[in-house]
Protein backbone atom coordinates (compact mmCIF):
# COMPACT_ATOMS: atom_id res chain seq x y z
CA UNK A 1 0.00 0.00 0.00
CA UNK A 2 0.92 3.34 -0.55
CA UNK A 3 0.55 6.52 2.34
CA UNK A 4 1.02 10.25 0.96
CA UNK A 5 -0.55 9.74 -2.37
CA UNK A 6 -3.92 10.81 -3.17
CA UNK A 7 -6.20 8.02 -4.17
CA UNK A 8 -6.50 7.24 -8.22
CA UNK A 9 -9.91 8.78 -10.01
CA UNK A 10 -10.53 5.18 -11.49
CA UNK A 11 -10.86 1.82 -10.40
CA UNK A 12 -12.34 1.43 -6.95
CA UNK A 13 -8.84 1.74 -4.88
CA UNK A 14 -8.92 -0.46 -2.20
CA UNK A 15 -6.14 1.19 -0.17
CA UNK A 16 -3.85 -1.60 -0.31
CA UNK A 17 -2.17 -3.72 -2.21
CA UNK A 18 -0.21 -1.52 -5.68
CA UNK A 19 2.69 -1.68 -6.47
CA UNK A 20 4.61 1.01 -8.51
CA UNK A 21 6.81 0.89 -11.68
CA UNK A 22 8.86 4.23 -13.85
CA UNK A 23 9.38 4.32 -17.65
CA UNK A 24 10.28 7.08 -19.71
CA UNK A 25 8.46 8.85 -22.15
CA UNK A 26 10.11 9.06 -25.78
CA UNK A 27 11.74 12.55 -27.15
CA UNK A 28 7.71 13.35 -28.17
CA UNK A 29 6.18 12.99 -25.39
CA UNK A 30 4.78 9.80 -25.80
CA UNK A 31 4.74 6.65 -23.56
CA UNK A 32 1.99 3.86 -23.82
CA UNK A 33 1.49 0.91 -21.34
CA UNK A 34 -0.15 -2.33 -22.01
CA UNK A 35 -1.14 -4.13 -19.21
CA UNK A 36 -1.92 -7.66 -19.09
CA UNK A 37 -3.65 -10.52 -16.55
CA UNK A 38 -1.94 -13.78 -15.81
CA UNK A 39 -2.96 -15.12 -12.83
CA UNK A 40 -4.79 -11.12 -12.08
CA UNK A 41 -8.75 -10.98 -12.99
CA UNK A 42 -9.02 -7.57 -12.57
CA UNK A 43 -6.51 -4.81 -12.22
CA UNK A 44 -5.95 -1.08 -12.67
CA UNK A 45 -3.77 1.38 -13.84
CA UNK A 46 -2.96 5.01 -13.31
CA UNK A 47 0.70 7.30 -14.71
CA UNK A 48 2.00 9.82 -12.64
CA UNK A 49 4.64 12.88 -13.07
CA UNK A 50 7.08 13.57 -10.61
CA UNK A 51 7.97 16.38 -8.70
CA UNK A 52 9.91 17.17 -6.07
CA UNK A 53 12.41 14.51 -4.24
CA UNK A 54 12.24 11.42 -2.37
CA UNK A 55 11.50 10.85 0.45
CA UNK A 56 8.36 12.99 0.34
CA UNK A 57 7.88 13.61 -3.54
CA UNK A 58 5.03 15.06 -5.53
CA UNK A 59 2.98 12.99 -7.57
CA UNK A 60 0.12 14.19 -9.91
CA UNK A 61 -1.85 11.86 -11.87
CA UNK A 62 -1.96 12.08 -15.22
CA UNK A 63 -4.14 9.44 -16.52
CA UNK A 64 -5.76 6.76 -15.35
CA UNK A 65 -7.90 3.41 -17.02
CA UNK A 66 -9.41 0.37 -15.16
CA UNK A 67 -10.84 -1.17 -18.38
CA UNK A 68 -9.59 -1.16 -21.81
CA UNK A 69 -13.15 -2.18 -23.17
CA UNK A 70 -15.72 -2.40 -20.15
CA UNK A 71 -16.98 -5.87 -19.50
CA UNK A 72 -15.56 -7.06 -22.43
CA UNK A 73 -11.66 -6.61 -21.59
CA UNK A 74 -10.97 -5.62 -17.72
CA UNK A 75 -7.25 -4.97 -18.98
CA UNK A 76 -6.08 -1.57 -18.11
CA UNK A 77 -4.02 0.15 -21.29
CA UNK A 78 -2.79 3.62 -21.41
CA UNK A 79 -1.79 5.93 -24.60
CA UNK A 80 -0.83 9.18 -23.89
CA UNK A 81 0.81 12.48 -26.24
CA UNK A 82 2.12 15.72 -24.94
CA UNK A 83 4.22 14.25 -21.88
CA UNK A 84 7.19 15.58 -21.38
CA UNK A 85 9.66 14.56 -23.37
CA UNK A 86 12.15 12.13 -22.28
CA UNK A 87 10.96 12.33 -18.63
CA UNK A 88 10.45 9.54 -16.10
CA UNK A 89 7.18 8.89 -15.64
CA UNK A 90 5.45 6.30 -12.57
CA UNK A 91 3.20 4.03 -13.00
CA UNK A 92 0.99 2.86 -10.15
CA UNK A 93 -1.27 -0.89 -10.59
CA UNK A 94 -3.48 -2.04 -8.21
CA UNK A 95 -6.43 -4.63 -7.90
CA UNK A 96 -9.44 -3.13 -8.89
CA UNK A 97 -12.18 -3.16 -5.80
CA UNK A 98 -10.90 -5.74 -3.50
CA UNK A 99 -7.36 -7.47 -3.14
CA UNK A 100 -9.01 -10.82 -4.05
CA UNK A 101 -8.78 -9.48 -7.92
CA UNK A 102 -4.78 -9.14 -7.57
CA UNK A 103 -2.27 -11.32 -8.86
CA UNK A 104 0.24 -11.66 -11.17
CA UNK A 105 0.35 -9.37 -14.54
CA UNK A 106 2.94 -8.64 -17.52
CA UNK A 107 3.14 -5.00 -18.06
CA UNK A 108 4.90 -3.61 -21.56
CA UNK A 109 5.95 0.03 -21.70
CA UNK A 110 6.58 1.58 -25.22
CA UNK A 111 6.71 4.29 -27.50
CA UNK A 112 3.32 4.73 -29.65
CA UNK A 113 3.09 5.39 -33.28
CA UNK A 114 -0.15 6.38 -34.09
CA UNK A 115 -1.36 5.30 -37.35
CA UNK A 116 -1.29 7.82 -40.58
CA UNK A 117 -5.28 7.89 -40.25
CA UNK A 118 -5.93 8.44 -36.35
CA UNK A 119 -7.40 11.89 -36.55
CA UNK A 120 -9.86 13.30 -39.72
CA UNK A 121 -6.92 15.10 -41.37
CA UNK A 122 -4.92 11.81 -41.95
CA UNK A 123 -7.98 10.48 -43.02
CA UNK A 124 -7.01 7.60 -45.90
CA UNK A 125 -8.73 7.90 -49.61
CA UNK A 126 -11.54 5.24 -50.39
CA UNK A 127 -11.61 4.50 -53.95
CA UNK A 128 -15.29 4.76 -55.00
CA UNK A 129 -14.49 3.14 -58.51
CA UNK A 130 -14.71 0.06 -57.07
CA UNK A 131 -18.22 -1.36 -58.11
CA UNK A 132 -17.00 -4.94 -56.61
CA UNK A 133 -16.20 -3.92 -53.37
CA UNK A 134 -12.29 -5.12 -53.25
CA UNK A 135 -11.73 -4.61 -49.36
CA UNK A 136 -8.18 -3.20 -48.48
CA UNK A 137 -6.91 -4.31 -44.73
CA UNK A 138 -6.22 -1.36 -42.10
CA UNK A 139 -5.09 -1.59 -38.64
CA UNK A 140 -6.04 -0.03 -35.46
CA UNK A 141 -2.41 -0.38 -33.76
CA UNK A 142 -1.67 2.47 -31.01
CA UNK A 143 -4.64 4.38 -32.53
CA UNK A 144 -6.10 7.46 -30.01
CA UNK A 145 -9.29 8.77 -29.04
CA UNK A 146 -10.26 11.58 -31.72
CA UNK A 147 -11.76 14.82 -29.79
CA UNK A 148 -14.58 14.25 -32.25
CA UNK A 149 -18.01 13.78 -30.49
CA UNK A 150 -18.59 10.23 -29.67
CA UNK A 151 -20.57 8.44 -31.95
CA UNK A 152 -24.37 8.11 -31.58
CA UNK A 153 -23.82 4.03 -31.69
CA UNK A 154 -21.32 1.52 -30.42
CA UNK A 155 -19.34 4.19 -28.85
CA UNK A 156 -17.40 1.80 -27.07
CA UNK A 157 -12.95 1.83 -26.93
CA UNK A 158 -13.44 4.49 -29.82
CA UNK A 159 -9.46 3.65 -30.76
CA UNK A 160 -10.54 4.87 -34.11
CA UNK A 161 -9.23 5.66 -37.67
CA UNK A 162 -10.42 7.58 -40.73
CA UNK A 163 -11.32 7.35 -44.16
CA UNK A 164 -12.56 9.74 -46.42
CA UNK A 165 -14.83 9.24 -49.39
CA UNK A 166 -15.72 11.25 -51.78
CA UNK A 167 -19.16 11.56 -53.47
CA UNK A 168 -19.46 9.74 -57.03
CA UNK A 169 -21.75 11.45 -59.57
CA UNK A 170 -24.63 9.53 -58.28
CA UNK A 171 -24.35 10.76 -54.93
CA UNK A 172 -24.83 7.68 -53.36
CA UNK A 173 -22.54 6.00 -51.35
CA UNK A 174 -22.29 2.21 -49.20
CA UNK A 175 -19.51 1.50 -47.25
CA UNK A 176 -18.60 -2.02 -45.67
CA UNK A 177 -16.23 -3.66 -43.84
CA UNK A 178 -15.23 -7.48 -42.93
CA UNK A 179 -13.59 -8.98 -39.71
CA UNK A 180 -9.72 -9.26 -39.48
CA UNK A 181 -8.15 -9.77 -36.04
CA UNK A 182 -11.14 -7.48 -34.92
CA UNK A 183 -14.68 -9.06 -35.30
CA UNK A 184 -16.69 -6.00 -33.62
CA UNK A 185 -16.75 -2.75 -35.37
CA UNK A 186 -18.40 0.33 -35.32
CA UNK A 187 -18.53 3.17 -37.45
CA UNK A 188 -19.64 6.62 -38.20
CA UNK A 189 -20.22 8.96 -41.36
CA UNK A 190 -19.81 12.89 -41.14
CA UNK A 191 -19.87 15.87 -43.22
CA UNK A 192 -17.79 18.48 -42.74
CA UNK A 193 -14.15 19.41 -43.06
CA UNK A 194 -11.70 17.54 -41.15
CA UNK A 195 -10.40 21.07 -39.42
CA UNK A 196 -13.38 22.37 -38.45
CA UNK A 197 -16.88 21.21 -37.06
CA UNK A 198 -17.51 17.34 -38.43
CA UNK A 199 -21.60 16.65 -38.24
CA UNK A 200 -22.51 12.73 -37.67
CA UNK A 201 -24.91 11.65 -40.50
CA UNK A 202 -25.07 7.96 -39.70
CA UNK A 203 -23.64 4.90 -37.64
CA UNK A 204 -24.11 1.69 -37.52
CA UNK A 205 -22.38 -1.61 -35.35
CA UNK A 206 -24.29 -4.78 -36.93
CA UNK A 207 -24.20 -5.77 -40.69
CA UNK A 208 -28.07 -6.17 -41.53
CA UNK A 209 -27.05 -9.20 -42.93
CA UNK A 210 -25.65 -10.72 -40.10
CA UNK A 211 -22.58 -10.27 -37.97
CA UNK A 212 -21.07 -7.69 -35.40
CA UNK A 213 -18.92 -5.70 -38.41
CA UNK A 214 -20.99 -2.50 -39.62
CA UNK A 215 -22.14 -1.52 -43.22
CA UNK A 216 -23.13 1.85 -43.90
CA UNK A 217 -25.70 2.76 -47.42
CA UNK A 218 -27.70 5.57 -46.33
CA UNK A 219 -30.55 6.84 -48.04
CA UNK A 220 -29.42 10.65 -48.67
CA UNK A 221 -28.55 11.12 -51.94
CA UNK A 222 -25.23 13.44 -51.43
CA UNK A 223 -23.86 16.34 -53.83
CA UNK A 224 -21.19 14.99 -56.28
CA UNK A 225 -17.90 15.48 -55.24
CA UNK A 226 -18.40 16.47 -51.90
CA UNK A 227 -16.30 14.80 -49.04
CA UNK A 228 -17.28 12.27 -46.44
CA UNK A 229 -15.28 11.40 -43.83
CA UNK A 230 -16.08 7.48 -42.29
CA UNK A 231 -15.40 6.91 -38.17
CA UNK A 232 -14.24 3.32 -37.40
CA UNK A 233 -13.52 1.61 -34.11
CA UNK A 234 -13.64 -1.54 -32.18
CA UNK A 235 -15.82 -2.21 -29.67
CA UNK A 236 -14.89 -5.19 -28.24
CA UNK A 237 -10.64 -5.04 -28.05
CA UNK A 238 -8.04 -2.72 -28.05
CA UNK A 239 -6.02 -3.17 -31.37
CA UNK A 240 -6.55 -5.11 -34.41
CA UNK A 241 -6.92 -5.51 -38.51
CA UNK A 242 -9.76 -4.93 -40.32
CA UNK A 243 -10.92 -4.80 -44.49
CA UNK A 244 -13.20 -2.05 -45.50
CA UNK A 245 -14.26 -0.78 -49.04
CA UNK A 246 -16.71 1.45 -50.64
CA UNK A 247 -18.64 2.60 -53.64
Amino acid sequence: ATSGVAPPTCGTYPNNGDVWFSATTSPLGTLALDLDHVSATDLAMALYSFGGACPTPTLTQVSCNDDLVPITDLSPFISMTGLAANTVYYIRVWPEANISNGGTFSLCAYWPTPPPNDNPCGAIDLDMSNPSCVPATFNTQDATTSAVAPPSCAATGLADVWFRIVVPSNGRVTINTIAGSLSSMGMALYTGTCAGALTQVDCNDNNPGGGQMPFLNPATVYTAGQVLYVRIWSQTTGFGTFQICAY
